[in-house]
């Protein structure tokens, strides 16, 4: 499995890599992505991103406030190191 991002634009234009559209991944990783101009390859993955929609269950606002305090607690500790990863 590859952990991939993916984007089409105007049904022509499409990405697919390991970069986030973050300053890190785009200024300090070693990250690559292809740029694709064809319209065939964006039809196709416009096609899987409704499979993968269909798959996908909806996280609320509320779902997200209610989750437990460890998940919470550990967020907490967690978020300084955020820039690094």
């Amino acid at each position: 499995m590859v952990h991939a991002k993916t984007c089409t634009i105007d049904g022509i234009w499409s990405t697919i890599g390991t970069a986030n559209l973050d300053r890190l991944s785009l200024q300090g990783n070693y990250e690559v992505n292809v740029a694709i101009t064809d319209s065939t390859v964006a039809q196709r993955m416009a096609e899987i991103f409704e499979i993968d929609m269909a798959n996908c269950v909806e996280l609320t606002l509320d779902e997200w406030q209610s989750r437990s305090h460890i998940a919470k607690l550990t967020e907490a500790l967690l978020s300084p190191w955020r820039p690094f990863f």
